[in-house]
């Protein structure tokens, strides 16, 4: 039997109470509640000066406080469009070299905060892609693998389709869509800096 401490406090059922000798532990609950979540998904172009923007003054800065109520997906490709060489991109080579360089290292990372965050530095740092690998733990062998065996090129295939079934176009660039549905007003809010209080509207709980 355990030694009796007299410094621990006598219950209402005569002994003392040690914390270390009730046999059964208090029952825990670890159902936890299901948290619904607004989908938000964000099309937009590697090097667009917009696209830019919308991640380091929107997505980056807000995303610890949205990150429990959305479900984000990211497709870097805007208004390129395939061509039987390869890529045609708004902003000329160097972004469909940027876009397939995304698309590649979010095949190979979880959704949410994991690709958030590596778009967030790409987006900060376009050219400085040593240093978004290094920050998301990712090998630059694996990276370019995926962009010269085919697969890169697969998933922008994927990204355009997408982007074009999604959008209206797209004629905005960044494109934003909530629960998989595009919104003229949602984009005219979005372009002028809205885009919380535009998913505000979605999702009381950011507000």
């Amino acid at each position: 039997a355990p030694t009796i401490n007299a410094q621990w406090p006598y219950n209402n059922c005569g002994g003392y109470s040690c914390p270390s000798c009730n046999p059964w532990p208090p029952a825990q609950n670890n159902m936890q509640e299901k948290v619904e979540k607004v989908a938000v998904s964000v099309y937009y172009e590697s090097l667009c000066p917009d696209s830019r923007d919308i991640f380091t003054h929107e997505l980056c800065p807000n995303w610890s406080k949205i990150s429990d109520y959305v479900h984000l997906k990211l497709v870097p490709f805007g208004k390129a469009s395939s061509v039987s060489s390869g890529f045609d991109c708004q902003h000329g080579p160097k972004e469909c070299y940027g876009n397939m360089f995304q698309s590649c290292a979010f095949s190979m990372l979880q959704p949410g905060t994991k690709q958030l965050n590596f778009a967030c530095c790409f987006m900060a740092n376009p050219y400085d892609y040593s240093s978004c690998l290094r920050r998301a733990g990712l090998a630059a062998s694996e990276v370019r693998r995926c962009m010269t065996s085919g697969e890169g090129r697969e998933l922008q295939l994927i990204a355009e389709v997408d982007t074009k079934h999604n959008t209206n176009g797209p004629s905005y660039v960044p494109t934003v869509v909530f629960n998989k549905k595009f919104n003229e007003t949602d984009m005219k809010m979005i372009k002028n800096g809205q885009f919380m209080s535009v998913l505000c509207r979605y999702e009381k709980r950011v507000c």
